[in-house]
């Protein structure tokens, strides 16, 4: 088991070595895989957040960047500072040693007594760029909205979660054609994404 640090206790985060291996059973045949399939996925560890009620897997060797101080006016988006409606923000970062690294963030947003997923998911600011319509789905054993919302050069994939009293947005790169290693962060991406669990 991998312990955490003084800093981290202080912090509300546990991190351990409970989940590891590609369990993606969804269906979707861009994430499962065949048997006999050469998979070289990481394994994987567990960040829990009790501050933001949730844990979720990430693979081992990733960086973890938890967002503590209020963005200034004016400032470039960062992953140490927290965005106008952000109340938490944890992002899960590939590093350095690739040529474009892996990235997935998972928000908690400053949203007192939200209604259901239909009204939250109504109100919720979004790109008019869309790929396509919102679908439907459950994650963390909630019902939850899924969308893509179209950049310049990428495609983000983006979730929204009301569970505990609490809206959670989780959002990733999926799809960008200057990404070496597309199909290996996709599988690492559906990995994160079903591994949330909300308390």
């Amino acid at each position: 088991m991998r312990r955490c640090t003084n800093s981290q206790a202080r912090k509300g985060i546990r991190i351990d070595t409970r989940v590891s291996g590609d369990t993606n059973t969804d269906g979707d045949p861009d994430t499962d895989h065949a048997p006999d399939e050469i998979v070289s996925d990481p394994i994987y560890v567990t960040f829990e957040s009790r501050e933001a009620g949730f844990e979720i897997a990430y693979p081992a060797g990733w960086q973890v960047f938890v967002a503590r101080e209020r963005a200034s006016p004016g400032t470039v988006r960062s992953v140490d500072a927290l965005e106008n409606g952000e109340a938490y923000k944890a992002t899960f970062w590939e590093g350095d040693e690739t040529s474009w690294p892996g990235k997935f963030q998972v928000r908690r947003l400053d949203w007192p007594d939200p209604p259901g997923i239909e009204e939250v998911f109504a109100e919720f600011r979004r790109s008019d760029q869309w790929k396509d319509s919102a679908a439907e789905l459950m994650l963390a054993g909630q019902p939850a909205r899924t969308w893509v919302r179209w950049t310049a050069e990428s495609r983000w994939r983006e979730y929204l979660i009301v569970a505990s009293g609490a809206v959670f947005h989780l959002r990733f790169d999926e799809s960008n054609p200057n990404d070496p290693d597309f199909d290996r962060h996709k599988r690492i991406y559906a990995q994160i994404a079903t591994s949330l669990r909300i308390r």
